[in-house]
């Protein structure tokens, strides 16, 4: 709903009056938790795979194709 959108035209699409955003940090203190306590690599990039040679962001987990 959102790709290649304005945050205007996502409110419009959602019928809102409003549409805002909260960053990571104002999501935390949202809920009440650290950053520590939860993944949020999908949103940050922030992968916590450093120091292995295999690690390429969200492809890390991904098993390697194997062809017969």
């Amino acid at each position: 709903i959102a790709y290649g959108r304005t945050v205007e035209a996502i409110a419009d699409e959602l019928r809102a009056d409003s549409l805002h955003y909260l960053s990571l940090e104002g999501v935390y203190e949202a809920v009440g938790v650290s950053r520590e306590e939860h993944c949020d690599a999908c949103f940050s990039g922030l992968y916590p795979l450093e120091g292995t040679e295999e690690a390429r962001g969200k492809y890390a987990l991904e098993l390697p194709l194997v062809r017969a």
